[in-house]
């Protein structure tokens, strides 16, 4: 159904394409006359918006994506008064004074920024009606005050993102934030890529009610998802106070009630035994700490103690040069866990013991070498729901000491490095195959493996790979992922994937880090790629 509705939309110029390689509008007339039914318009070349007839026909535009030159975008875009969504990251030539006029679009609700903007206006505060910010691929470092006091925000992602110093100083201006915040009129409920450091303003002439980003979360009521990056500072014990205080009011619910956020910290700039030392106070007897997801990245050397607080946490992420023995034996206290992914250069001797991780469905390792370090035993009786299996490590020793998948009674996916040997893949082949479920068996190409296979292509060489690439969607499918975007799912996918199927064996991704492969009517085999 959704590919019907896609074609029809094509065919009628609801959804429009304007590239070199698609100037439909141009080519055709007749294509140019229905121009007027466009609401979805992804361009290529900025050159070609002349195909594009008049303002009043652009004034009907609802989503706009641009990829490359943007030409005339700008301009075009600014005639567009009434569009929604507005993704810019693949646009090579915007420039930072081209968003005091895309910030007039007061109906703009969703707005993607690319790598070439270094600095955001104060006029952003003109999108009134904004609701997601994406800053991700952007050079952005300083925030403006005006942007978190959009009041329609909801979702603000960023790459070490800080408040701007000069707005930290202005009384005025924090006074207005924290009221703002304070009195419940902030929407945010996704709050991304933001450097947590010991940088404070003043709300009033005295110190002591000084405010910095840490103190500002406590008034976001509606915060369901954070990440932060830690930083080393020289008042290590109040700005640990405060990290602590900011997580405390993200995981705090009552006793009776399920607590849906998520939480992302990095301590790669911290040290060495800052994550160790972070805790959180005693609940009383009405509350419990809780949280559905929590990813934490940098040097741990043993497991935060606020984790295993965390009564209801289902999924859980880490990553570090070193994962200790410590820490993973610490791991085996989290009994509601679901997902377990573990990623680190060297894995120091895991070992699971009978009946630890008694709800884990999905386990993950990905381990740059095993050669270091014994590989992870699991015992019998251990793991007894476990459904998906991810091996992620090019030097897997056959068998892996002391798992034997045989006594996994639920297991129904095996994913191991597309980088293994020949022998490793028949290993794991012939094992699933000795299996009662046959679970399939898959290999995965992560993300770091795919990038470096394309270092040193230019875009024109990327342009052209890409189109040889059965799995790259199209133009038309680019535009349809750019809509897809208003859906906001989160990245519980932690790493992208192309997914190769093993001869021999069913082939299908498990659903957190690979996309399934689907056999074509030849009954040969169709590659899928899983964005992060």
């Amino acid at each position: 159904m959704h590919e019907f509705v896609l074609h029809k939309s094509l065919s009628h110029r609801f959804i429009m394409t304007l590239s070199p390689d698609h100037p439909r509008a141009a080519a055709h007339p007749r294509a140019a006359a229905n121009a007027n039914n466009a609401r979805h318009l992804s361009v290529q070349d900025g050159k070609l918006i002349e195909c594009v007839a008049s303002d009043e026909e652009l004034s009907r535009v609802r989503s706009l994506t641009v990829f490359g030159d943007a030409g005339g975008a700008i301009s075009f875009v600014l005639k567009c008064k009434l569009i929604r969504v507005l993704d810019l990251e693949e646009c090579s030539d915007l420039k930072d004074h081209d968003l005091k006029h895309i910030c007039k679009l007061w109906h703009l609700k969703y707005l993607s920024l690319g790598g070439t903007i270094h600095e955001l206006p104060r006029c952003i505060d003109g999108l009134h009606c904004l609701e997601t910010l994406d800053l991700r691929r952007t050079k952005i470092q300083s925030l403006p005050v005006e942007a978190i006091q959009l009041p329609h925000l909801t979702h603000l992602f960023g790459n070490k993102l800080m408040l701007d110093k000069d707005d930290l100083k202005n009384v005025n201006k924090m006074s207005k934030l924290e009221k703002f915040l304070s009195g419940k009129k902030s929407n945010l409920q996704t709050l991304a890529g933001f450097v947590a450091d010991d940088s404070k303003g003043f709300i009033c002439s005295k110190k002591e009610d000084s405010k910095g980003f840490l103190q500002l979360i406590m008034h976001m009521y509606k915060l369901r998802k954070l990440k932060i990056w830690c930083k080393r500072v020289a008042n290590r014990d109040s700005y640990m106070s405060d990290l602590s205080k900011a997580i405390q009011k993200l995981t705090k619910v009552p006793i009776d009630r399920h607590n849906d956020c998520s939480l992302s910290l990095d301590f790669e700039e911290t040290d060495k035994d800052f994550p160790s030392q972070l805790n959180l106070e005693p609940c009383s007897g009405g509350s419990k700490y809780d949280l559905r997801s929590l990813k934490l990245q940098g040097k741990l050397l043993m497991l935060p103690p606020f984790v295993t607080l965390l009564s209801g946490l289902t999924d859980l992420c880490i990553s570090s040069a070193t994962l200790t023995q410590g820490l993973l034996s610490a791991l085996a206290n989290l009994g509601n866990l679901l997902y377990l992914k573990l990623i680190a250069d060297l894995l120091e001797g895991f070992e699971i013991k009978h009946g630890a991780f008694p709800s884990l469905r999905r386990l993950c390792f990905q381990v740059r070498s095993l050669a270091l370090a014994p590989p992870p035993t699991i015992e019998q009786g251990a793991l007894p729901n476990l459904v998906s299996l991810q091996l992620l490590c090019p030097d897997l020793v056959v068998g892996l000491s002391g798992m034997d998948i045989r006594h996994f009674k639920h297991l129904k996916e095996i994913t191991i490095d597309a980088d293994t040997t020949a022998q490793e893949r028949q290993h794991w082949e012939h094992a699933a195959k000795k299996h009662p479920n046959r679970p399939r068996v898959m290999l995965v190409k992560t993300a770091n493996q795919i990038e470096s296979e394309e270092l040193g292509l230019g875009p024109c060489d990327m342009r052209e790979k890409r189109k040889r690439c059965p799995a790259e969607p199209s133009l038309d499918d680019a535009l349809d992922s750019s809509l897809k975007k208003m859906r906001l799912s989160e990245s519980s996918s932690w790493s992208q994937a192309i997914i190769h199927p093993v001869m021999g064996a069913d082939t299908m991704a498990s659903s957190s880090i690979a996309i399934p492969l689907h056999a074509d009517e030849s009954g040969g085999w169709m590659q899928q790629h899983s964005r992060s």
